[in-house]
């Protein structure tokens, strides 16, 4: 439909007067709203997580929206470091998140019936099960000695804090030793023999010999390890963890083999053919060694699990079995699920940040204390909603529909004019102005367009633009008219442009139709216009147009305008000049024109800025010809509003 003006609505739909500008990318929040925050740790280097959420390695700066946040920063071979903050304008402190070091750990894995072990001349220490376990080592160079009956081991090694343990090749004596130095997602692996072939869950990744070899890219969790072939293949499952870590694993030639039993639980009573275990699992798994060569059937349980089916493993000579049981809990808590939610709001549980509404309106929380609770939903520029519930164990309580809907807050205005008794009016883009009750008022999130009359006086009108929860201030001043003066009548709405548009939203489109133009005689005064760019490179307009090759063209991206004299077809691309709009969504332009120059102003806040001044040149006349839009292709741009104020 065809936007017509009435008289008494002019001066409203002059609201190109005052445009403004939106600086917030699409679809984020607006930078405005945003805090900065610096996050520092000691190291650096750590990763950081905001809320669960990758966001970059320390030290990192971020803007955020303001509420609550977990902090975390992990960094291999240390402590995983956490914080919770507010965030509140205008700016936060820094945060300085210090990151304590793991301390190394030994663990020695053997075939052998009896053994003794001894580490840097210290008191032996006895064999339990063919195991040792030792954590916290201390700093420095360290030597490890295994005495048993079939043989002997020694095993020189370095360890520091946070740092990735350095040994030498294990000598031994009747016996084979393989070493695994590891931090995080780095190891090197040594043999007392060699060199052999090495896999890594299936897939071989070198060598073995004198010196070591060197893996890496581990993921977190067990592996299967083999070194050599054929008869002397050896099978082990490793460990990755943060931490660093030295392990040797040391075999005779008995014909015996060793069963790992992972659970990621700990506590976890362990069966082998109906006999438990006289060990539980310890860090998520029981290693059972010194197994005779056959099979097994396997059972694990533990108090407050639901009974997980038996499995059967086939013991081998020399080699390392994994089993891998999940064990699920019994319900004994409750569960809260939301659907249909606003995306991105914040779910608090009695006070407490339980996560976020995903982008599909789905939120799920399985950790519910039987009992009544308060569950609370947050989103930036919304009410919040406060929803109390009982809870039982076991049971899921479903929140739907209206229940979780959030009102969106009202944004506030005030209006600061010049005189006082001005006559002020209001309007969305499209709608007939109503009057403006007073200088402060509440009204929904949106464009709106402020004008202001008085007699004796031009009258005035500007764009601003409403945020849910925020207050903009709207400044009018009108000019007094010397005697029996009158302002200029300006010509506004799409009636201006013909056909070819449609509305959508307040907004006029129009796609493709190369040079489109508004149907405007002499172009002496001054041109507002609010636009949107939906689909092309560049906002385009052309001014002093006669045809497609005599025009002076315009175009407008994310950093510059640029002017290209087109005369006889020949171009001349005038030097671009910079705008400094940032990454704006639409605009407001104003541009005077005279026979012999033009003016380009953009709106910035409350001010017109000029971005450039084209002078005239001999023989030429900038009101002549017509103002429009170039749309090459399917470029499609929106108007909001347009007029033309005559000089």
């Amino acid at each position: 439909p065809v936007l017509l003006a009435a008289a008494g609505s002019l001066a409203a739909l002059a609201i190109i007067a005052g445009g403004v500008l939106l600086l917030t990318r699409r679809g984020a929040p607006p930078a405005a709203s945003l805090v900065a925050l610096e996050i520092r740790t000691t190291p650096p280097g750590a990763a950081i997580r905001v809320n669960g959420e990758a966001r970059g390695l320390s030290d990192l700066k971020l803007n955020l929206a303001p509420g609550a946040y977990q902090i975390e920063a992990e960094l291999e071979g240390y402590q995983t470091a956490r914080a919770s903050l507010e965030v509140k304008p205008p700016q936060a402190a820094p945060l300085h998140l210090t990151l304590e070091p793991l301390a190394a750990g030994l663990r020695l894995v053997s075939d052998l019936e009896q053994g003794k072990v001894i580490l840097n001349e210290e008191a032996p220490r006895e064999l339990q099960e063919g195991q040792l376990a030792l954590d916290a080592l201390p700093p420095g160079k360290h030597v490890l000695k295994l005495i048993g009956r079939d043989g002997e081991a020694t095993l020189a090694f370095e360890t520091g804090p946070a740092m990735l343990p350095a040994a030498a090749d294990p000598v031994t004596r009747n016996l084979a030793a393989v070493v695994l130095a590891s931090l995080g997602s780095r190891a090197r692996l040594y043999a007392s023999f060699g060199p052999a072939p090495v896999e890594l869950d299936g897939q071989p990744v070198g060598q073995v010999g004198p010196g070591g070899l060197e893996l890496s890219h581990l993921a977190p969790g067990t592996h299967e390890l083999v070194v050599g072939a054929e008869k002397a293949r050896r099978k082990m499952i490793i460990d990755i963890s943060p931490a660093p870590l030295l392990t040797a694993y040391v075999q005779s030639d008995r014909d015996v083999g060793t069963l790992v039993v992972v659970t990621g639980e700990d506590g976890v009573r362990v069966f082998l053919n109906g006999r438990e275990q006289r060990r539980t699992t310890s860090r998520g798994q029981l290693r059972i060694p010194n197994l005779a060569v056959r099979e097994y059937a396997v059972r694990v349980a533990k108090e407050g699990f639901e009974e997980e089916p038996e499995q059967r493993v086939a013991i081998r000579k020399g080699e390392e079995s994994k089993l891998d049981f999940r064990l699920r809990p019994l319900p004994r808590l409750a569960v809260l699920s939301i659907s249909g939610g606003p995306a991105g709001a914040q779910v608090l549980l009695d006070g407490q940040a339980v996560g976020t509404v995903q982008d599909d309106g789905s939120f799920h929380h399985a950790g519910v204390a039987p009992g009544e609770h308060q569950i609370e939903l947050r989103r930036e520029r919304f009410a919040p909603r406060v929803i109390r519930r009982n809870f039982a164990a076991g049971q899921t309580v479903q929140l739907a529909g209206a229940e979780v809907s959030l009102e969106r807050l009202p944004g506030r205005l005030q209006v600061v004019v010049t005189p006082r008794d001005a006559r002020l009016t209001i309007a969305r883009p499209g709608e007939a102005p109503r009057p403006l009750s007073g200088p402060s008022v509440e009204l929904a999130e949106g464009t709106y367009v402020v004008s202001a009359r008085a007699p004796d006086h031009s009258e005035a009108s500007q764009v601003v633009q409403i945020v849910a929860g925020q207050t903009q201030t709207v400044k009018l001043e009108l000019t007094r008219l010397k005697s029996g003066g009158t302002a200029p009548a300006a010509l506004s709405g799409m009636a201006l442009w013909g056909g070819g548009w449609v509305e959508e939203g307040g907004w006029f489109f129009r796609r493709g139709g190369n040079y489109v133009l508004a149907q405007i005689g002499r172009m002496d005064g001054r041109i507002v216009f609010t636009a949107m760019l939906r689909k092309g490179r560049r906002l385009r307009w052309v001014l002093n147009y006669s045809d497609e090759r005599n025009h002076d063209l315009f175009e407008l991206d994310r950093r510059s305008l640029y002017h290209t004299v087109v005369r006889n077809g020949r171009k001349n691309e005038r030097p671009k000049v910079a705008h400094n709009l940032g990454d704006w969504q639409y605009c407001t332009i104003q541009i005077e024109v005279t026979s012999g120059s033009i003016i380009h102003r953009v709106r910035k806040g409350e001010e017109w800025v000029t971005v450039s001044q084209t002078p005239g040149e001999p023989g030429r006349d900038y009101t002549q010809g017509k103002f429009g839009f170039y749309l090459p292709g399917d470029d499609t741009v929106g108007l909001s509003h347009f007029s033309f104020t005559p000089r």
